[in-house]
């Protein structure tokens, strides 16, 4: 098995990752679209899909890890970090066509796709939709549908996002993500409070994102979920699931209505919490690359 240990140097909380990327815009349907790329000698190309509220650097250091191994795209959702806002919203379908448009504009027929959480969902609409483009696929603690104990997680988070005005500076910041997610590796939280907020006009760090990606985590994303689970059923590439057990977003009769629906789906869970990536980094590289057949 490839070793990629939670003390890689990926990992490290002082690591810096300016260099080993490109940091580039795309503008498909009139949307533009920030991505970061990460060139390797390897011709595989990894698409590594973030969550809801975070954006594309939250995959900075497992980027780097795979980087070995695979070119590595991470874009910024429709609405989040440096991609534009949405008129037309946030509806699973458009964000995917989104990332599908981003991959046609660079030339890539073929792909990997990795999903955790909100891109889960984006990853299976994808599939379903681009079955010729993705060639495995890789779910975190998500899919078309949440245990509402694990949306109403989410929607406090939207909720509390929305009422934080903005912060002095970013030490103010990265206090308030220590005492929010101290099950997260440090480098996860310092690369959070740099990419996560942008000064404005009077000098405040504010988020980046779009207020109304709120509504993901309320009635938009309930009405989504089945056009979502449609989408699952239409997806036949190889598909790995990776859950929590105690984050509370997914269960074991959840889990097999997603097996119901995937028939290519192998599911392992984690003793980790909802952020598997951001607490077990090492573990996460590990079964990725196991399963891409790079282990």
């Amino acid at each position: 098995m490839t070793e990629i240990a939670d003390d890689h140097p990926a990992f490290d909380d002082d690591a810096s990752f300016d260099g080993q990327h490109e940091t580039r815009i795309a503008t498909v349907d009139g949307l533009s679209l920030q991505f970061t790329d990460w060139p390797s000698p390897s011709p595989r190309v990894l698409v590594l899909l973030h969550g809801f509220n975070v954006q594309a650097h939250t995959w900075d250091p497992i980027a780097s890890a795979l980087q070995p191994y695979f070119r590595v795209l991470c874009p910024d959702l429709r609405g989040h970090g440096g991609s534009d806002w949405s008129r037309d919203g946030y509806w699973t379908r458009l964000i995917a066509g989104d990332v599908a448009g981003l991959l046609r504009q660079e030339g890539i027929a073929k792909c990997d796709v990795v999903g955790h959480s909100l891109g889960a969902r984006i990853g299976l609409a994808l599939a379903a939709r681009c079955p010729d483009m993705v060639s495995h696929l890789v779910l975190s603690d998500g899919g078309p549908e949440l245990l509402s104990g694990g949306t109403r997680q989410s929607a406090n988070i939207g909720a509390a996002r929305l009422a934080r005005r903005g912060f002095n500076n970013a030490a103010e910041a990265l206090a308030l993500y220590e005492e929010m997610h101290p099950e997260w590796m440090p480098v996860f939280r310092r690369l959070h409070a740099r990419f996560q907020l942008r000064e404005n006009w009077v000098g405040k760090l504010v988020e980046r994102a779009d207020p109304e990606l709120f509504w993901i985590t309320r009635s938009a994303g309930r009405l989504d979920n089945a056009e979502v689970w449609g989408f699952a059923r239409h997806v036949h590439v190889p598909t790995l699931l990776l859950w929590s057990e105690k984050a509370g977003f997914l269960d074991a009769e959840m889990v097999g209505r997603y097996r119901e629906a995937i028939a290519s789906l192998v599911d392992i869970s984690s003793t980790a919490g909802h952020y598997i990536p951001r607490e077990r980094p090492g573990e996460f590289c590990r079964t990725i690359l196991e399963y891409l057949g790079k282990g």
